[in-house]
């Protein structure tokens, strides 16, 4: 049983992701010593409350998030906006929050912004039998996406932004010189990050990230802000995927829940069901079990149920198993009991939501799909 849980595959995962991870904390922390980070983060200064600066990086993270996989998002913007957070005094557990939300609502805009959606989205396109332009997914998801924003904000201004205080420190960083030196770390710290957004070969991430710390020589104790626990978690979150699928393949009547008439309680219990699995175990191995079961018996070119469930997946606030966002997160301070306070009231407002959406929506043409 263990040798089919540890594969080759998974291991070869697993690897891949310790030196995505390692490199791209590496390439902050040496750009951090030559005064990028300073910079880049330099039009945050003119923000003066606690408030506006968490919005302000819920909006930034959110509109990065599309673009880019969930884990790299986290692994690139935690570290440099808990950098940022030491000279202005933002509190740390309110910003990783922030952060983490805004990068999983971002990320099911389109479908670039995460493995689980490329994946999903290579099968719909399968499927129909032709590529799709992300304008379909877009046409899908925009209307979600916008209510997973205004639920998000709502609960974090609620019970995370509310109980803070308004004040900051002033932003006194002064702006580096511009040295040859700092020149090349410039292009070298935009490469890294080209690279790690990208998908290059993981050669080019490890040679970029070994070159800026020869150059900038960052103390020793930065090996120790490495993610570790992420690993680790992602580690158990990836197993636990494994034998979850493998359990479904043996138990084929598992998916015949999806196939009844969709009454609104059959819906509700869908959503409670798809969001109890995601937040137990990683989203994208949620959508690598289910979604080539409800794509091979879904009839004609409505898929409804396609969307909400790629919608009820994306619900994984509550566990730090639930998504990379949160196993990234670990690493820089998140406490469990601190993103379920949180996140357990997101996930049921969000199930809620979804449930009426789709209910009210399902045979829309806004799901149809030529």
């Amino acid at each position: 049983m263990l040798e089919s849980l540890i594969s080759t595959k998974l291991l070869l995962q697993l690897s891949s992701k310790l030196v995505i991870l390692f490199s791209l904390v590496l390439i902050v922390i040496s750009a951090n010593k030559a005064g990028l980070i300073g910079l880049l983060t330099k039009p945050f200064g003119l923000i003066k409350n606690q408030k506006t600066m968490l919005l302000a990086w819920f909006i930034f993270s959110c509109a990065f998030s599309p673009f880019f996989p969930n884990s790299i998002c986290a692994t690139i913007l935690v570290p440099i906006a808990l950098i940022y957070a030491e000279n202005r005094n933002i509190n740390k557990t309110a910003l990783i929050l922030t952060l983490g939300t805004s990068i999983i609502v971002g990320n099911n805009f389109l479908p670039t912004g995460g493995g689980g959606n490329l994946m999903a989205w290579g099968l719909l396109e399968n499927r129909v039998g032709h590529d799709l332009s992300s304008l379909v997914w877009l046409r899908m998801m925009f209307v979600p996406t916008l209510i997973s924003a205004i639920i998000s904000l709502f609960v974090l201004w609620k019970m995370v932004y509310s109980k803070l205080s308004d004040t900051l420190n002033n932003d006194i960083s002064s702006p580096p010189k511009i040295t040859p030196l700092f020149i090349v770390n410039s292009i070298l710290f935009a490469f890294g990050i080209y690279a790690g957004l990208f998908k290059l070969d993981n050669y080019y991430l490890v040679a970029d990230a070994v070159i800026m710390l020869i150059i900038n020589r960052p103390d020793k104790s930065c090996f120790s802000k490495l993610p570790y626990k992420a690993l680790l978690i992602y580690s158990i979150a990836m197993i636990v995927g494994s034998l979850t699928g493998q359990l479904v393949k043996a138990n084929p009547n598992f998916t015949d829940i999806l196939t009844i008439d969709f009454s609104f309680l059959h819906v509700f219990l869908i959503s409670i069901l798809s969001a109890f699995s995601t937040n137990l175990i990683d989203n994208g191995a949620v959508t690598a079990i289910l979604i080539p079961s409800i794509l091979s018996f879904t009839e004609g070119n409505n898929f409804w149920l396609w969307a909400f469930l790629m919608n009820t997946f994306n619900v994984g606030f509550a566990t730090i198993f639930a998504n990379t966002v949160w196993q990234v997160s670990c690493s820089y301070g998140l406490k469990q009991k601190d993103l379920f306070k949180v996140g357990f009231v997101l996930a049921i407002l969000h199930v809620m939501a979804f449930s009426i959406y789709f209910y009210i929506m399902q045979g829309s043409n806004v799901f149809t799909v030529l």
